[in-house]
């Protein structure tokens, strides 16, 4: 009874430590990974992924993001260009900046990357034991954007009101009755309102934060051209603001394909 104890215990610990400590990855070619973060640099990261050992160049993610229902965060130590150092908790990492809380404090803070001349990983939880795959970004097929996101969104409300009752399949019905159009000005609130409620905690944020740099990257479209005096600015801005949006749905879908509904 003892040894079971005792076994039992160490299992949960074990079991403890993983849920303590997981980021997810979100690649600029849409694919999603949740691990445990063993080394961090500015040029690269390394996770464990089920007892595999990933390595990621930082220029390849969209960014990293410690899991919302996770108790405690893994620290990282970054040294500044004026030489000094600081131990924070890390809660997401993009190719130009850094967010993060101090250890004793919940306010979330911003520092780029540029500042920053060394990151280092404190609190490392596997150490590198096996051999380390480098993944290559592919290049996605072309397929009909418009098409596939009201092609998939009715598929999820399909396979909703499997699940749901008569009360709530009416309010879907009439919540769900537009389709989305690339074009729309209000797209990302259109496509965020539609699918945000069929989707697990974790895909949730994960979707929020990509929605929210594609949003700020359409708002740096509109300020670089707007500042440009060129005649044709107004068809280059749509044709810009149509590619980002064909490349966030692509990104997108893989996150709620992968959710857990």
């Amino acid at each position: 009874m003892c040894f079971l104890r005792k076994t039992f215990y160490f299992f949960l610990a074990l079991f403890s430590l993983n849920c303590l400590y997981s980021e997810n990855i979100l690649l600029k070619d849409g694919r999603i990974f949740k691990g445990n973060l063993i080394n961090i640099n500015k040029n690269k990261i390394v996770i464990n992924v089920n007892n595999q050992i990933f390595e990621f160049s930082i220029n390849s993610i969209e960014y990293l993001i410690a899991s919302v229902n996770q108790n405690e965060y893994s620290i990282i130590k970054i040294k500044r260009k004026d030489g000094s150092f600081q131990e924070v908790n890390l809660i997401k990492l993009t190719e130009q900046a850094l967010y993060y809380k101090n250890i004793s404090e919940n306010d979330l803070k911003l520092i780029k990357l540029s500042s920053i001349t060394e990151l280092i990983l404190i609190s490392k939880i596997d150490s590198i034991s096996s051999k380390v795959n480098k993944l290559i970004i592919k290049q996605d097929n072309n397929i009909d954007i418009e098409i596939d996101i009201n092609n998939l969104i009715a598929q999820i409300i399909k396979l909703k009101t499997i699940y749901s009752s008569d009360k709530d399949q009416k309010e879907e019905k009439t919540q769900d009755t537009i389709s989305i159009n690339i074009e729309n000005p209000d797209f990302y609130e259109r496509f965020w309102t539609k699918i945000s409620k069929y989707l697990d905690v974790n895909s949730e944020n994960l979707l929020w934060n990509l929605l929210e740099n594609y949003s700020e990257k359409e708002k740096s479209i509109n300020l670089v051209y707007n500042e440009n005096n060129n005649p044709n600015k107004e068809k280059e801005i749509k044709n810009k603001i149509i590619e980002l949006r064909k490349d966030f749905y692509k990104r997108a879908k893989k996150i709620i394909l992968s959710s857990k509904m």
